[in-house]
């Protein structure tokens, strides 16, 4: 009797509706969609990478637990030892936010500019946006290999074209961005938010009081003071310090105190200051 009165056409649209699909078949083509453009970028064997794709797998931010500046600093190490690095390939190019070997990429073959390619398969734009290394480039030259391969033909927005409506459009993305800064406090993204033309209302910044307890915990057992910490914030250490805070205190999370949590965060001067106002205390 139940089963006849839930029907399963019923179930897909419930299920396609919860994840913001119109109905079932539009929800089956996402994850056809998908499925086709997924890639993880931890499946991939580095080691048996060419040095340019192990280049790129390297200086590029992968949301994963490995995200951290000792990968960034090993693709650093890689150019520096390999500096033709980003003539190898477009996609290496892109990483190293090299404008010149893009040009040189893009007038033998222009077509490149929409190439999947690399470790990861993907199109040089996305290398070039998702590349976290350290390099001796100012912002024009990174600007400038934007606008190349833009010039070029690269689509700065394909996601939008082949996900169709369940993503969020682009104005509710960047309200989701406003909304998190002003929760935060963090008036500093939303000056650069609104210098870059995005329209940033009557956003109303929340001003995080500092605490009447310096050694206050939340619901980790973690104190202003790790989280400080963890956000490499000279500045609130020192206040806290000042006001009491007790550096040797451990979450009851990790078992870690502030300066733990600043060096897992390679937060590395907070990690020095805190260690230095240790040792004084001695």
């Amino acid at each position: 009797m139940e089963a006849e009165r839930f029907r399963l056409h019923d179930a897909q649209l419930v299920v396609a509706r919860n994840y913001g699909f119109s109905g079932w078949p539009a929800l089956v083509g996402y994850l056809a969609i998908a499925d086709e453009l997924a890639v993880d970028p931890g499946g991939i064997a580095e080691d048996a990478l060419s040095a340019a794709d192990q280049f790129c797998a390297l200086a590029s931010l992968r949301y994963d637990h490995s995200d951290a500046p000792p990968r960034w600093r090993a693709a650093g190490e890689l150019i520096e030892a390999n500096p033709d690095v980003p003539h190898h390939h477009v996609w290496s190019a892109a990483s190293a936010a090299d404008p010149l070997a893009l040009s040189r990429h893009l007038e033998a073959r222009p077509a490149l500019a929409n190439t999947p390619g690399g470790p990861f398969g993907w199109v040089p734009l996305m290398y070039l946006c998702y590349s976290r290394l350290a390099l001796p480039r100012n912002e024009d030259e990174v600007l400038a290999a934007a606008v190349m391969l833009l010039d070029a033909g690269a689509g700065p927005s394909p996601w939008e074209r082949r996900l169709g409506e369940a993503m969020e459009t682009r104005a509710q993305m960047w309200q989701r961005q406003i909304d998190w800064a002003s929760a935060h406090g963090l008036a500093g993204r939303l000056a650069l938010l609104a210098g870059h033309g995005i329209e940033i209302g009557p956003a109303e910044l929340v001003e995080h009081e500092f605490p009447t307890d310096p050694n206050i915990r939340d619901d980790g057992g973690a104190t202003p003071l790790h989280h400080a910490a963890w956000c490499g914030d000279l500045a609130l250490i020192r206040r806290l310090l000042d006001a009491g805070a007790d550096p040797d205190l451990v979450d009851h999370r990790y078992g870690t105190t502030p300066r733990g949590w600043a060096q897992h965060a390679y937060q590395t001067e907070a990690a020095a200051y805190l260690d230095n106002w240790q040792t004084r205390r001695l």
